[in-house]
C-alpha cells in the first residue's frame, strides 16, 4: 500500500527525470508495482526460511532461476519469436515467479501460520530482537543504496542505454557474491538462535 501510493503521489515526478530518455519507463511504469510486491514477499517468505536455517532454495530462486527465465525471454526476442511489449511482460514475470514457488517451499517446511502469535510479546529476548531487527532494516536499507546508487549515477549522466549496458557488464561481477549471500543469510539466522539460547 506505501508503495502504491508512492507511485501514484509521485508518478509525475519520477517519470520527469532524465528528461525524454525515460520513454519506456513511462510506458511501462505501473509494472513497478507487481514486481515491488512479489519481491517484498519473496523477501518476507525467505527471511522465514532463513529463520529455519534453509538459506539455498532462496539463494536458487534469486541468483539462478530469475537469471535463467531473463535469459529465456532474452533468447525468445533475440530470435524474434516475440516483440519488445512481450518481451518486457516476460521479464516482469520472470522477476515475479520465485516468489510463488518461495511461498510453497515455506508452507513445505511445516509451522508456517499468518496468525498472530504472542510468543514474541512473552518473550525474553525480546528488546534484543527490536534491535536486531532495528539493525537489520538498517543494513538492508544501506545495502540497498549501495547497490543501486552507481545505477542511478550512470543513468543521470550517460543516459538510459549506457545505463544497460553498465548493469550488463555488473552480473558478470554477481557471480562471485553467491557464496558471499549464503553466508550472510545463514549467518542471520544463527545470530537469532544464539540471542535465544543466550
Amino acid at each position: 500500500l506505501l508503495s502504491f501510493a508512492f507511485l501514484f503521489v509521485f508518478k509525475d515526478w519520477i517519470q520527469s527525470t532524465n528528461g525524454n530518455d525515460n520513454a519506456l519507463f513511462v510506458k511501462y511504469y505501473w509494472l513497478i508495482l507487481p514486481i515491488a510486491i512479489s519481491t517484498a514477499l519473496f523477501n518476507l517468505f525467505d527471511n522465514y526460511a532463513k529463520g529455519l536455517f534453509d538459506t539455498v532454495f532462496g539463494i536458487f530462486l534469486s541468483q539462478v532461476l530469475i537469471r535463467f527465465l531473463t535469459f529465456a525471454a532474452v533468447m525468445l526476442y533475440v530470435f524474434k519469436w516475440i516483440d519488445f511489449n512481450s518481451f518486457v511482460y516476460y521479464w516482469a514475470a520472470a522477476m515475479s515467479i520465485p516468489f510463488v514457488f518461495m511461498v510453497w517451499h515455506s508452507k513445505k517446511l511445516g509451522g508456517f501460520s499468518l496468525r498472530s502469535s504472542r510468543f514474541l510479546k512473552a518473550s525474553a529476548i525480546r528488546k534484543e530482537f527490536y534491535i536486531f531487527s532495528g539493525f537489520s532494516v538498517a543494513i538492508g536499507l544501506s545495502s540497498l543504496v549501495v547497490n543501486t546508487i552507481d545505477n542511478l549515477m550512470v543513468y543521470n549522466l550517460l543516459g538510459l542505454g549506457m545505463s544497460g549496458v553498465y548493469c550488463f557488464c555488473l552480473l558478470f561481477g554477481s557471480v562471485m557474491t553467491m557464496s558471499y549471500y549464503v553466508n550472510i543469510k545463514a549467518s542471520t539466522s544463527i545470530v537469532t538462535a544464539a540471542l535465544d539460547n543466550g
